[in-house]
């Protein structure tokens, strides 16, 4: 039996395939991780979902501008279906309202959405819900943040507010609210000057509804009409259920808590509501203003980005803030 030898150009030749084995997977790993960007490229628009000939324009022409130069991901600014919403997040309107009106493959790209206040018409959640159905609709909560890196490594956050929420002043958990007012409240709301508490029903809305949460039996309305349905209790618990309406300042101490944490280079918030506005209908937002503005300027936010005012709008630095509003979605007023 012959004695195999020890060749040793066969082991070098063997070793140099390996070293080029390895080196090939350490330059795959090294351009993976350089493939973010030199810069972001995004839209940010509101006030869109009408399903109408005003929406399918500026779809055609974001489309465009997106095939000449792609976006890397677009945000809304509230208002995302009109005119009422959506109750649930298998609705006929998102493929009416949303998916084939922005079906052009370079428009194709993640979605980060924040809600208004016709998208409160309906049930808030089924618009987060709709997340789990979608191949780009990316809506984690009400609100909620989310980073961008360029290839410097440099960070770019991007904070989607509920402003809905901001405004709607609910501070207090329900049962605190005195029935007596929540009472007013259902009365003003659904029309119903002779409701009383004798009513079953109108008891059992107006224990669950705080007087402060406006839309809320707008909300069990819209919900028994769209569904074909007389108000019950079941009725009034899905809608509750699906509206999620915390109180405000969670909210606010959430943003002034990540905004202050932040290290990113550019910090990016956005909403439906304008805290500053030149819509003569609506003019500047004395309770945005006192809420949020503190915040975004000791957080150190560089732009606040809007929509509800159907215009295109940018200012000048309001104490060290850009503010721009961006609700012509589906054309001008």
């Amino acid at each position: 039996m012959t004695r195999p030898t020890h060749d040793a150009s066969s082991e070098a030749r063997s070793g140099a395939a390996r070293r080029l084995f390895l080196t090939a997977i350490l330059l795959v790993s090294f351009v993976g991780c350089s493939s973010e960007p030199d810069f972001l490229r995004f839209v940010a628009m509101g006030d869109m979902g009408t399903g109408g000939p005003g929406q399918r324009k500026v779809a055609a022409v974001m489309a465009e501008r997106a095939r000449a130069e792609p976006i890397q991901f677009w945000l809304t600014l509230g208002d995302n279906i009109y005119p009422a919403g959506v109750l649930s997040p298998d609705s006929p309107e998102w493929i009416e309202k949303f998916e084939s009106v922005y079906s052009d493959p370079a428009l194709q790209v993640p979605v980060h959405p924040t809600l208004g206040n016709h998208d409160y018409l309906g049930l808030p959640l089924a618009q987060v819900q709709r997340s789990d159905r979608s191949a780009v609709w990316d809506m984690p909560g009400r609100y909620y943040r989310f980073s961008r890196f360029l290839s410097d490594g440099t960070e770019v956050a991007f904070f989607a507010l509920d402003t809905e929420m901001i405004l709607s002043g609910l501070t207090e958990r329900i049962e605190d609210a005195p029935l007596g007012e929540r009472m007013q409240m259902v009365r003003r709301i659904a029309g119903r000057t002779d409701a009383d508490l004798s009513d079953p029903l109108v008891r059992y809305i107006a224990e669950r509804v705080h007087v402060e949460d406006g839309w809320a039996v707008v909300r069990i309305l819209f919900l028994a009409s769209g569904t074909d349905r007389e108000v019950s209790e079941a009725v009034v618990d899905e809608a509750l259920a699906g509206s999620g309406t915390p109180d405000y300042p969670t909210q606010l101490d959430w943003l002034a808590r990540e905004l202050s944490e932040s290290r990113a280079r550019w910090k990016v918030v956005y909403g439906h509501h304008p805290l500053y506005g030149h819509n003569p209908r609506r003019g500047h937002s004395p309770v945005m203003i006192e809420r949020l503005e503190p915040i975004l300027v000791q957080g150190g936010a560089d732009v606040y980005l809007a929509g509800h005012d159907h215009v295109l709008d940018m200012m000048k630095p309001i104490r060290g803030v850009h503010h721009i509003t961006s609700g012509g979605g589906s054309g001008d007023d």
